[in-house]
């Protein structure tokens, strides 16, 4: 996990407010978004799965590497800090 902080200090960031919806159910995820500050709530048809708060957890990984859409919704559960990988899935194939 250090290796992946370590990429992730050096990506874009992003701030995320509370309710504001990072990865849409259904619909394609185009970066790896890695958790700095802050938690996320992953949610599937309005019901909370579970929430995600420890930093360098990842969110959109299984989508990139399955290359699928996203199969839940990423909701910022208070104002959080993510960074975002852009080039993730060629750095997830190496």
């Amino acid at each position: 996990m250090e290796e992946l902080l370590s990429l992730a200090h050096a990506a874009t960031k992003r701030t995320v407010e509370p309710g504001e919806v990072l990865l849409v159910d259904g619909e394609a995820v185009s970066a790896l978004y890695v958790l700095l500050e802050g938690s996320l709530r992953v949610e599937k048809g309005g019901m909370p799965i579970t929430t995600v708060a420890e930093a360098g957890a990842c969110v959109g990984e299984m989508s990139l590497l399955l290359g699928v859409s996203a199969t839940a919704d990423v909701v910022a559960a208070e104002r959080s800090v993510v960074a975002v990988i852009e080039n993730a899935p060629a750095m997830l194939a190496g």
